[in-house]
């Protein structure tokens, strides 16, 4: 599925008009009239009191018309002015065009009258602040929109519930909570992110007379739904053996850090790999190897790291890092690994904290990397700060891409996986109880394993977000967001995969 950004949907609105395919007065009619169709198809409006709060931009022309196509279904209509009169010419136009039988408040003058009919409401429709809003509401909207959550109606957002972020999905106090939302053209990130989608209830595209094949020529993402996934799935075959599934070479593990390791290593094994081999020093042989039966190991020293030479160069993948330290040894172990590596690389957690410090390791790579930094990591490898890798993730995920020309897989809430061309994925899956050590260690496998298995790179990295998540969703299910752990996550991936086979069948 194919979602835009602000940017995005501003510019193919604006081409679509240029080039005479449609006016944007007509998609204020089609946004509004659509509006008004799938709340009709939802909720009985016979005889029931419909509010449509407008604001004085286009979201609220939207909202203009969404009121003149209600009244002409037997609703009994009335419209509250958000912020006065409309100011934009296409909402000036839609509110002259307005039935003028349709009363009309204004909030800013009469505000008990406004709030006690929409506490009275049936249904309420939100039309106040579109895509372009950000921050918060000023301090009197608060108290209408206060009023608008209390109220008891069936509540519709236009395109997006107003104190929403399009981009971002950073939610301003008092936000519109939706039960449906008429979302126009095509989904935005707001409606995907995990902290804003439960703002938004069930989200249905309606079309406002722009093809849908020409959103792939603008800004967004793509986001991986189950059944993408699923008409991807490489199926097993009949004949087949381990060499059939790829060889994973894990570079990971050290003193105190074995536990980073073994969820590695078990998360590749739950997808799929043929054969794990599990480079680690020598000491920590007797805590791996008991609790990893099915994999092989190559063992290392501070004087000799040959070894991990040969195994890359023998894989089909290669992952780097998880629990690895940051440790000369573990520096000329890494250095070992990316220029003999035969297979794409995946490179997390220490991994990521020497080529920050040694940016010249992956000069001499030869096959794709997969970074997958959390927020903390990505802000070393850019040498700047937290904040601003979280005030602007997407752009962070891309400046890292470019850096490094790798695939950046930027963790945390709404991953946003990004190529060193341009392209973005978008994660819509996942939740707070993943926030736990060991989680991207889980994940680092995962992307191994479906590397070693052939899986393009870019969208190996899409995947394994996706069922990352998806698993933890499971996980969250059963046994709470606080309670749940990252190994039941890894244990809950066979689930996943009995159910994708099944689909495939």
């Amino acid at each position: 599925m194919r979602i835009l950004t602000k940017a995005g949907i501003q510019a193919l609105e604006n081409k679509t008009a240029a080039e005479g395919k449609t006016t944007f007065d007509e998609m204020m009619r089609l946004a509004g009239t659509g509006a008004a169709q799938l709340l009709k198809e939802r909720f009985s409006l016979q005889n029931r009191k419909a509010v449509v709060v407008c604001g004085s931009g286009n979201n609220g022309g939207d909202g203009f018309v969404c009121a003149g196509k209600l009244r002409e279904n037997t609703a009994d209509v009335c419209v509250v002015l958000a912020c006065g009169k409309p100011r934009t010419p296409l909402a000036k136009a839609a509110y002259e065009r307005m039935d003028p039988r349709i009363p009309v408040i204004d909030f800013s003058e009469r505000p008990d009258e406004a709030g006690e009919t929409i506490l009275n409401a049936d249904c309420l429709i939100d039309a106040v602040f579109g895509f372009g809003f950000h921050g918060e509401f000023p301090e009197n909207l608060r108290i209408l929109f206060r009023k608008m959550n209390e109220s008891p109606a069936k509540k519709l957002a236009l395109d997006l519930p107003s104190g929403l972020a399009c981009d971002s999905g950073s939610s301003a106090c008092d936000v519109f909570k939706a039960d449906i939302t008429a979302v126009f053209t095509a989904k935005k990130p707001v409606h995907i992110l995990p902290k804003s989608r439960g703002y938004c209830g069930e989200c249905v595209i309606v079309p406002v007379g722009i093809s849908p094949e020409d959103i792939h020529d603008f800004d967004g993402y793509e986001v991986l739904d189950l059944n993408t996934v699923i008409a991807n799935w490489k199926q097993r075959v009949p004949e087949s053996h381990k060499g059939t599934y790829g060889r994973l070479f894990a570079l990971a593990g050290s003193f105190g850090m074995a536990g980073a390791a073994m969820m590695a290593a078990k998360a590749a094994q739950r997808c799929g790999v043929g054969l794990l081999e599990l480079a680690s020093e020598k000491e920590m042989y007797p805590v791996l190897a008991p609790v990893l039966p099915e994999a092989v190991f190559c063992l290392y020293g501070n004087e000799n790291t040959i070894p991990v030479a040969q195994g890359a160069e023998r894989a089909s993948a290669v992952l780097v890092g998880c629990g690895l330290s940051q440790s000369p040894t573990a520096l000329s172990a890494l250095s070992a690994a990316l220029k003999n590596a035969a297979g794409p690389v995946v490179i997390d957690a220490d991994g990521i904290n020497l080529i920050a410090s040694h940016t010249d390791i992956l000069i001499d790579r030869k096959t794709p990397v997969v970074l997958t930094p959390h927020p903390k990591e990505a802000a070393r490898l850019l040498a700047t700060d937290v904040t601003q890798i979280q005030t602007d993730r997407r752009a962070a995920a891309a400046q890292i891409a470019r850096t490094f020309n790798a695939i950046c897989v930027l963790k945390g809430t709404g991953t946003v996986i990004a190529s060193p061309e341009g392209a973005f994925y978008l994660n819509p899956t996942g939740n707070p109880g993943m926030a736990k050590g060991g989680s991207g260690d889980a994940l680092a496998g995962m992307i191994g394993a479906f590397l070693a298995q052939g899986t393009e790179p870019f969208y190996a990295a899409a995947l394994g977000a996706y069922l990352h998540g998806y698993a933890g969703d499971l996980c969250a299910e059963k046994y709470s967001q606080t309670a749940m752990l990252p190994n039941d996550l890894i244990e809950t991936l066979p689930e996943v995969f009995k159910m994708i086979e099944r689909q495939c069948r």
